[in-house]
């Protein structure tokens, strides 16, 4: 077994009945990662929404997102207690790709856009002209 890690990106929207909790499901989610060996590389917590359906009967939720670093299995025990866990709605976990850089990672600041140059009008006929060839053209 080799020990490659993995970044990975687990979502979970806590009820809203127990958001009052979610330092403690925090707390535990991130004591279960590093109990298998995984590094925490970010948390948000997104706070209260509105979900797209309903769930268990509610239209909000307490959205929570993790980042870390974990070898093969980890997820998995991970979103297996989030399911057992009766403060968790839903939950899901995606692999990141080596290209999508963590939200932990700061980020450079891009350079400053140089002002762009107004373009210069296009000369314009005087209206009277316009009319003039106009009318000349119908008759």
């Amino acid at each position: 077994m080799t020990d490659e890690t993995t970044h990975y990106e687990t979502l979970y929207i806590v009820h809203p009945v127990h958001s009052g909790r979610n330092q403690d499901l925090r707390d535990r989610f991130r004591g279960v990662l590093e109990g298998q060996g995984a590094t925490v590389t970010h948390f948000e917590e997104w706070g209260m929404r509105e979900l797209a359906y309903p769930i268990e009967k509610q239209g909000r939720g307490f959205y929570n997102l993790i980042q870390y670093k974990a070898s093969a299995g980890t997820s998995e025990e991970l979103e297996r207690l989030m399911r057992l866990s009766d403060e968790v709605m839903r939950c899901m976990t995606v692999v990141l790709d080596d290209d999508v850089r963590s939200l932990a990672q700061a980020e450079k600041p891009a350079p400053a856009p140089e002002p762009a140059s107004a373009p210069e009008p296009a000369p314009q006929e005087p209206v009277e002209e316009v009319r003039e060839a106009q009318e000349g053209s119908e008759a």
